[in-house]
Parts: structure tokens; C-alpha cells; sequence
């Protein structure tokens, strides 16, 4: 019986990541073409698209270390654009390169909960299939939960007492991930590994609710 759970919940969970990579990539192809025509190096992937699958999952591509101002940064994201729209060889490589994913994953209703286990081999084989999906290196997505917290904590720099054991066990052998994107006209600093939120509110404003 408990040998049938197991496959179960194994055939769900691939059936999950599958349904999430389509998605994904689908909106991927007309978001990355949005950037492109914006100058966006930043965007909200995905967000609880599917009932099942309660993430939200954002997009940043860091401008590279040299690019310090606003005016170098439009020309970099300007060029780039421009290069990949003429398929120059290596232009893609080199902006996913630069790529990551900071995947938000939203509280479950008590009637859904996961054990610890299970919810790091469900998150394990979701960040698979988004790797997968974008070219994105495995090391470059990043885990998070998101609660409905009280008194701004969610601004706060995480402790091991905020974060699920799920969690943690992603996301022990990432570095301290930081970097540069470029909206609106201005340069943003990230900071992906140590605040749930990061400052970019993607859900806010007519851009936004694009993405």
C-alpha cells in the first residue's frame, strides 16, 4: 500500500512538473519578447497559473559587473536585444548566462500540507523541469516561502526559524546570489538569497501586470 502511495505521488509530481514546463515555456516566448522590446531585464514568469502548482515565479536577467550606469546599462540591454533578434551565435548563451529564477513557493492550505520530504522532492522535480524548460542553470533558481507575515518580516533578512526544512534543503549549496537588472529607465540591486521579497513587486503598475 505504501509502495503504491509512492508511485502515486511520483506519477503527480512528474505529471505537475510537466504541466508547469509547458506553461512556462509558452509564456516565456511572449514575456522574453515584451523584455526585449521594453528594455526589461526583469519580469514575473508565473504566478499560482495553475491551482495545483501554488508558486510565483520571477525572472531576472542581471546586467553584467562592468555596467554601472543608467546610460551604459540602455546601451547593453539595447544591444542585446538587438543581437538576439538577429540570432548573432551566442547571444542567448550569454544572457542565460546572467539568468536566474527566484521561485516563491505560497503556503498551503492545511488540507494540502506536504511533509518535509515530500515537499523537497516536489520542489526538487519542479526546479528540474524549469531548468530544463529555460536553459537555466540548476544553481541559478532560488526557493522561497511565502507566508502571510505580519510587521514587514517578510522585508527582514531570513533566519533559520522563518524558512522550511524543504526549503533549506534546496537551497544550502547556492552562494550568496546578488546583482543588477535594468527597468523603467533605472538600475535595481537584488538580492535573491537572504529576503523573501527582493524590492521588484511585479504584480504592480500597467508593465507589471503584464508579466
Amino acid at each position: 500500500m505504501e509502495k503504491f502511495e509512492k508511485n502515486e505521488e511520483n506519477e503527480r509530481n512528474e505529471y505537475q512538473a510537466t504541466l508547469l514546463k509547458n506553461r512556462v515555456q509558452k509564456k516565456f516566448r511572449a514575456l522574453r519578447k515584451w523584455a526585449r522590446k521594453n528594455l526589461v531585464t526583469c519580469f514575473r514568469l508565473y504566478d499560482r497559473d495553475i491551482p495545483e502548482i501554488p508558486l510565483a515565479i520571477d525572472l531576472y536577467e542581471f546586467l553584467p559587473e562592468e555596467i554601472r550606469s543608467t546610460q551604459e546599462a540602455f546601451a547593453f540591454v539595447s544591444n542585446q536585444a538587438n543581437e538576439e533578434s538577429q540570432n548573432v551565435p551566442g547571444a542567448a548563451q550569454k544572457r542565460l548566462s546572467r539568468t536566474y529564477l527566484k521561485i516563491f513557493l505560497y503556503e498551503r492550505p492545511p488540507q494540502h500540507q506536504k511533509s518535509d520530504a515530500e515537499e523537497t522532492q516536489w520542489l526538487s522535480e519542479i526546479c528540474a523541469a524549469l531548468s530544463d524548460a529555460l536553459g537555466i542553470e540548476r544553481s541559478h533558481i532560488v526557493c522561497k516561502i511565502r507566508r502571510h507575515e505580519k510587521g514587514g518580516s517578510q522585508y527582514s533578512k531570513e533566519n533559520s526559524s522563518q524558512g522550511a526544512n524543504a526549503i533549506s534543503a534546496l537551497q544550502n549549496a547556492n552562494p550568496q546570489i546578488t546583482g543588477n537588472v535594468f527597468e523603467d529607465g533605472s538600475i535595481f540591486f537584488i538580492n535573491l538569497s537572504d529576503y523573501i521579497d527582493t524590492g521588484e513587486f511585479f504584480g504592480t503598475g500597467e508593465k507589471r501586470a503584464r508579466s
